[in-house]
């Protein structure tokens, strides 16, 4: 058994399900569990280091813990990176990241969750059967086209979250222009500066047919399928997001059903990644959630079901394989 465990956040004043549900399992049974601010990494005198502390009481949601004591990272069993390092520190956190992998097993290799926490990894995980149609550019032609084969489409960013910017559009409406423009960059200016200027604005976007069927949430952890339920969207908005005021429902997975997702678990798990949590609509992903993928709480919280041991043994059994 995998005795010491580090968890990495970005907030350690407000701790949010994955660092308290699995903190609470781990302490259950008999494991010590810190939790360090990714942002203090550092490497110094021979030794990989961060500030955080142990957690010695059961956690609620949104408690807090303080960042006082140094912690010796290769010192741990296993580290789970759930939040990425501020963007300010560029790849150079990734890169000490990357070497402390290393020495220490993480739950989802650094690696990996540097490359794969963007939509545009879906196209190269997953069969066309499990995908749904989807286009990953930054020529906002590509995305017209698109959206005027299927008469609308959604349109997003390929590596934001919680629903953040993710439009549905009509490629007849009055502002399908302005919102391809706003996603694809590159416009703006173009008839005062030199391409050579105004293309250095250029950003990728993701566009996918829309699906009008319920949303499921489904995680995934050491190459099997844990568990999952449905989202539902509020009224007037298309997104079935929690952050978005979406709600949820039981939902009864069939045995194809398991099967097919323990399958992309798998292969999720042959590449390093032993966490992570599937939007599904009608049977085709839409998105991974892999860095910090909400779900086993909210089936604890209303279906009674605490599956945090299962997603942890599976695992760790991966870890040791």
């Amino acid at each position: 058994m995998h005795e010491k465990i580090t968890f990495f956040s970005n907030n350690l004043n407000n701790l949010d399900e994955n660092k308290v549900g699995f903190t609470n399992y781990l302490r259950d049974i008999g494991c010590t569990v810190t939790i360090c601010d990714v942002n203090t990494l550092c490497y110094k005198a021979g030794e990989f280091i961060a500030r955080g502390n142990e957690v010695r009481h059961e956690l609620n949601l949104a408690d807090g813990i303080p960042s006082d004591i140094n912690v010796y990272l290769e010192e741990q069993d296993v580290i789970w990176l759930l939040n990425q390092p501020a963007p300010c520190f560029g790849v150079d956190a990734w890169s000490l990241l990357w070497a402390l992998n290393q020495r220490v097993p993480f739950v989802n290799a650094v690696a990996n969750t540097y490359l794969t926490n963007n939509k545009g990894f879906l196209a190269g995980i997953l069969d066309e059967d499990s995908l749904v149609d989807t286009v990953v550019s930054y020529d906002a032609d590509d995305h017209r086209q698109f959206s005027e084969k299927y008469s609308g489409s959604i349109i997003k960013p390929p590596s934001d979250g919680c629903g953040s910017r993710v439009f549905l559009v009509d490629p007849s409406g009055d502002n399908f222009g302005v919102i391809l423009q706003t996603m694809c960059g590159g416009s703006s200016g173009s008839h005062i500066h030199a391409d050579a200027i105004t293309g250095l604005n250029r950003t990728y976007a993701v566009s996918q047919k829309f699906l009008p069927g319920s949303e499921a949430r489904v995680i995934l952890a050491g190459g099997k399928f844990i568990g999952g339920y449905g989202k539902t969207a509020p009224d007037n908005d298309h997104r079935a997001n929690f952050a978005q005021g979406g709600g949820f429902r039981r939902v009864d997975f069939s045995e194809s059903d398991t099967h097919r997702f323990g399958k992309i678990a798998q292969k999720l798990s042959d590449i390093g990644v032993n966490f992570c949590g599937l939007d599904v609509r009608d049977g085709k992903v839409l998105e991974f959630n892999l860095v910090d993928p909400g779900g086993l709480h909210t089936i604890k919280r209303e279906f009674g079901e605490d599956l945090h041991g299962v997603a942890w043994d599976a695992i760790v059994e991966s870890l040791h394989a």
